[in-house]
């Protein structure tokens, strides 16, 4: 923070273990605890100094943003050969909704991007075709796809959306598996209605979010996924 001019206004929280972890039946206490530490302790740690950080800021002091990164957990048949990091990625979306009422008093807003399969070279042949052809745009996420959703997340246009876990994949078209049945497509929505926020919402902020969600900044995010709500709902998206 002393190197960035005393302040830090965007945090991207983008700490991955992948590897060296197996099924239920594979997993023991070292991996999970190798996971824990880096997928989701690091996070929660470091989210902690930056609301430290904000809550001793003088002055005028612009919103915050805080960005934490999930995996493909919640989806389909989930990530049975890797237990270890689909809980402690699925720790974080979890704990989304819970951090952005923590830090809106400071003027922060929390989300959460699951980016989906991206193209880090890591596959090829017809697995890589396969998976491409799952998704509505026929092509795998590039470096470029979460990188954009993540940067309009950050900005002013940005600042109505909070408490959210968005979802490159959640309705991509997965053909069921042996003995799986197909599974029905929900509808889902944003909805920022268990945050507080220190304005009511205008007009122009759900603008500007259908106008980020069509343009090329999110071509390859399908929805938000939003958690169910004990308070009063408000109108939603």
């Amino acid at each position: 923070m002393e190197a960035l001019g005393g302040r830090l206004g965007i945090l991207v929280a983008d700490h991955a273990r992948s590897g060296d972890d197996g099924p239920l039946d594979a997993v023991d206490a070292r991996a999970l605890d190798a996971h824990w530490v880096v997928d989701t302790r690091s996070v929660i740690l470091l989210i902690q100094a930056y609301a430290r950080h904000r809550a001793v800021l003088d002055g005028d002091v612009p919103p915050g943003r805080v960005l934490m990164m999930t995996s493909g957990q919640d989806h389909g048949g989930g990530m049975p050969e890797e237990i270890a990091h689909s809980l402690q990625k699925g720790a974080l979306a979890s704990a989304t909704r819970s951090l952005a009422t923590t830090l809106a008093p400071l003027g922060v807003t929390v989300n959460t991007v699951n980016p989906g399969p991206v193209d880090t070279g890591y596959l090829t042949g017809e697995a890589y075709e396969h998976i491409a052809a799952l998704f509505p745009a026929g092509r795998w996420g590039m470096p470029d796809d979460p990188a954009r959703l993540l940067s309009w997340l950050a900005t002013d246009e940005a600042g109505w959306i909070t408490g959210q876990v968005i979802d490159s994949e959640g309705g991509f078209r997965r053909a069921p598996g042996p003995g799986e049945a197909a599974r029905p497509r929900t509808r889902q929505s944003f909805d920022n209605s268990s945050t507080r926020s220190s304005r009511p919402s205008e007009p122009s902020d759900s603008a500007a979010m259908c106008h980020a969600l069509a343009s090329k900044a999110s071509p390859w995010a399908l929805r938000a996924l939003a958690r169910p709500s004990s308070q009063a709902r408000s109108p939603s998206l």
